[in-house]
């Protein structure tokens, strides 16, 4: 799926989903530079847990205000391409 601002974005969806951490693994294969979750600690608390990928399990992402979101992702896309 594209964005308005022409990224790519995909969409894991799970009913009953596996550790966090095999789902970033998955998202890891899948060469995004970013990943989000909004799980249901996060969707309570108003909050989106976004990781830069490819860092490995050092790296367990920043929990940031849902709705600073859309400004924080494209903040670390900018620096990616860098």
């Amino acid at each position: 799926m594209r964005s308005k601002a022409n990224e790519k974005a995909e969409f894991q969806y799970r009913s009953k989903p596996a550790h966090v951490s095999k789902q970033f693994k998955l998202a890891e294969k899948s060469d995004e530079p970013v990943g989000i979750v909004l799980g249901e600690e996060e969707l309570a608390s108003g909050t989106v847990r976004i990781k830069q990928l490819g860092l490995g399990d050092q790296n367990k992402g920043d929990l940031i205000e849902r709705e600073n979101m859309v400004e924080v992702v494209v903040d670390l896309l900018r620096k990616l391409e860098r």
